[in-house]
């Protein structure tokens, strides 16, 4: 009977910024991949999949990654710790802008998978 039934999965969104939630959230997967039957998709940035891939490449036929920009972070002045208002300020917008064709092509995908829950580590979008 269980050869029947439709595996489950869950999702992690992930912010896109830098790699400490990354790297949290890559140990928690693992874990969960090491003691359970679900599939995880991940949604991250570039980067943080290419790290994604690498850290678990031994349950690659469990994993589902997309690429999307989960987060803007911190947006500095060049060759500076400090905040460049005006320039976060318009990345914050396009972002934002973004967010209905984003969510409704996520909402689409995970509408034809069993989720189990989904785990968003920052990120809006999830």
């Amino acid at each position: 009977m269980d050869k029947y039934l439709i595996k489950s999965i869950i999702p992690f969104y992930v912010s896109s910024h830098g790699f400490g939630h990354i790297t949290r959230v890559l140990a928690l997967v693992a874990e969960i991949l090491k003691h359970s039957n679900h599939d995880i998709y991940i949604v991250s940035g570039l980067k943080q999949i290419d790290f994604a891939q690498i850290y678990l490449k031994e349950y690659d036929h469990r994993l589902i990654y997309k690429i999307i920009q989960t987060d803007i972070g911190l947006v500095n002045k060049e060759n500076s710790l400090a905040v460049d208002t005006d320039r976060l300020q318009n990345e914050l917008l396009k972002f934002v802008s973004s967010w209905k064709f984003i969510v409704n092509s996520e909402r689409n995908f995970l509408s034809t998978k069993n989720v189990k829950f989904i785990v968003s580590d920052i990120s809006p979008i999830g």
